[in-house]
């Protein structure tokens, strides 16, 4: 990891530390054929606030969202 920047939150007087990924050993199998990480099969954890751990699973992959594909609304669409 290579740092990139520190930018210092005053509100609590904390710093948020920016990093540079400058290499990531993975076994091959965690590597789907995109060549996109597959989270789910590095027996990992994700985070939610400061104490909820969860398993990783995959759900589903969508298509990149691209701005010229985004659908038009209807401004007085009723939801």
């Amino acid at each position: 990891m290579k740092l990139v920047e520190e930018i210092d939150i005053k509100a609590n007087d904390t710093k948020l530390i920016v990093g540079e990924i400058q290499e990531l050993i993975l076994p091959e199998d965690c590597l789907d054929d995109k060549g996109y990480v597959r989270l789910d099969r590095l027996f990992d954890v994700g985070i939610g606030g400061l104490n909820s751990y969860y398993s990783l699973r995959r759900m589903k992959s969508f298509p990149y969202a691209r701005v010229s594909e985004v659908p038009e609304f209807s401004v007085g669409m009723k939801l």
